[in-house]
């Protein structure tokens, strides 16, 4: 990209693309760049804890997460 400041050539970072997928091949013969982004090692702690917090609400009334998901495929 013309606009970054920095070679990105021997560094961690994270890429923002956009993918075209054809619906019959499933490939993906073009891919544009669209930023790189810094890559960070350390997690959002409050994020996590929200993330977390709205799973436990979602989920409290399924007593066993696997027997649902056995329940959805048909298999109980």
């Amino acid at each position: 990209m013309s606009g970054e400041k920095q070679n990105q050539r021997y560094k961690d970072v994270r890429l923002q693309v956009q993918p075209e997928q054809p619906v019959r091949t499933k490939a993906l013969p073009k891919v544009r760049l669209i930023q790189f982004l810094p890559h960070t090692r350390k997690a959002d702690e409050q994020a996590l804890a929200n993330l977390w917090q709205k799973g436990r609400e979602t989920w409290r009334d399924v007593a066993s997460a696997a027997e649902w998901v056995e329940s959805l495929r048909g298999n109980k």
